[in-house]
């Protein structure tokens, strides 16, 4: 394993630690088995035109769209819709979900959905905990291999820590997939692609596109918040895939507005998150551009972790943050006011349900080019704009309806 992967995976691990320090335990299940485990970029490539018809989507790529097209488009949200017809669920499959950490909301939440879907289609579920320690992710995947898993669900997690055990267990004919987690293909790790496929998001997107797509969401909410005069800080995390992406997206779309200026990006490493060094980074940056208007979060934990107690002690009163996933801790700060004020929502639920309906189908003999295109897509979340009264965002699609009928449940 090469020292970039290597730090990716520290990274990724001490990411999703700090997000369980900050909220409360997600979805978990219950049963017996193995040591953790319990019952119960180069883009990939797109699905043929056959494949795709059986989902639609009317949104095109944001950044190819105007800043206030894009943010008309963002708030409507860029879901299309689920595959109306597949297979029937396959039958006697055992199928594990390997959680990044259940003691991190990030891991557990996406885990718990995988659990729930694996078991709506009528598999065997086993769930795994990673307990946030690569080497535990690890034994996970080769207990799936041991016990005979006919696949494994891979939640929060990408391919690049987990390279060796995920190629034997495909070797020995376990099935692979990660709705949101990169492959060893991506041009940032430079390996060769493990997964055994991959499904595309709504508009026919590739996850890098898709994380892509999703930065310049955010950034269309600020530069419409502003009327076009935003001055921002933008906070991003080198070493991680996903803000990697979202960042790159960011700019993109930030560069479109001429009366808007991104007066500081903030860089934070590894050793930022494990010293605490990353709030004075951001009081720093807050120190040296008095004039900012904005700060775009990396991820949501961020905001209680050490971004809300950075914007605190310097005083400021007139700082809006544009945050990230919206989980529910984070939509209650845009409920009371403060301190996070937007959010584009990532429908993860919708995306665990899809892995599962692609793992279906690959059991039914269905190939990569056959595989339709998922629907899943974002939405910007505000005061005035898709904010639930209460609880979780739930996606304005009913997609566990539409897959229950597929599967024939």
């Amino acid at each position: 394993m090469t020292n970039v992967q290597r730090r990716g995976r520290r990274t990724t691990v001490l990411l999703t630690a700090i997000a369980g320090a900050l909220v409360l335990a997600a979805c978990s299940s219950s049963g017996s088995g193995g040591a953790g485990a319990s019952n119960s970029s180069a883009p990939p490539p797109s699905p043929t035109a056959s494949g795709a018809s059986e989902a639609t989507s009317t949104t095109a790529s944001l950044l190819g769209m105007s800043t206030t097209q894009a943010l008309a488009a963002a708030y409507k949200g860029t879901f299309g819709t689920p595959p109306a017809s597949g297979p029937k669920a396959a039958t006697g499959k055992t199928v594990w979900v390997i959680s990044c950490g259940q003691a991190a909301y990030s891991c557990s939440i996406p885990a718990g959905y995988a659990m729930q879907a694996v078991t709506t289609i009528g598999w065997s579920a086993h769930l795994c905990d990673g307990k946030l320690d690569p080497s535990v992710e690890s034994t996970c995947v080769q207990q799936a291999t041991a016990a005979g898993a006919n696949g494994i669900l891979l939640a929060g997690i990408d391919c690049s820590g987990l390279v060796a055990q995920l190629q034997a267990a495909k070797a020995a004919g376990v099935l692979l997939i990660d709705p949101l987690g990169f492959d060893c293909n991506d041009p940032h790790v430079g390996g060769k692609a493990v997964f055994s496929a991959y499904f595309t998001y709504s508009g026919g997107e590739s996850l890098q596109t898709y994380m892509t797509d999703w930065g310049a969401s955010r950034a269309t909410w600020i530069i419409g918040a502003s009327h076009g005069t935003a001055k921002v800080i933008d906070v991003t995390l080198d070493g991680v895939l996903t803000p990697t992406y979202a960042d790159q997206g960011f700019h993109e779309m930030m560069a479109k507005c001429s009366g808007c200026q991104v007066v500081d990006t903030v860089h934070l490493t590894l050793a930022d998150l494990g010293s605490g060094a990353a709030q004075q980074k951001v009081a720093t940056a807050l120190q040296a551009n008095p004039t900012a208007t904005y700060l775009d979060s990396p991820f949501d934990s961020a905001i209680p972790a050490f971004i809300a107690g950075a914007v605190k002690a310097s005083g400021r009163k007139n700082l809006q943050i544009m945050g990230d996933e919206c989980f529910s801790v984070n939509l209650n700060y845009i409920r009371t006011g403060g301190p996070e004020s937007a959010c584009s929502a990532l429908a993860e639920d919708w995306g665990e349900w899809a892995a599962v309906d692609a793992l279906n189908r690959l059991f039914a003999g269905q190939t990569q080019s056959q595989l339709p295109n998922t629907g899943v897509g974002f939405q910007l979340v505000d005061k005035t704009h898709n904010l639930p009264a209460s609880g979780d965002y739930v996606p304005p699609v009913n997609f566990k309806a539409a897959y229950e009928k597929v599967w024939g449940k």
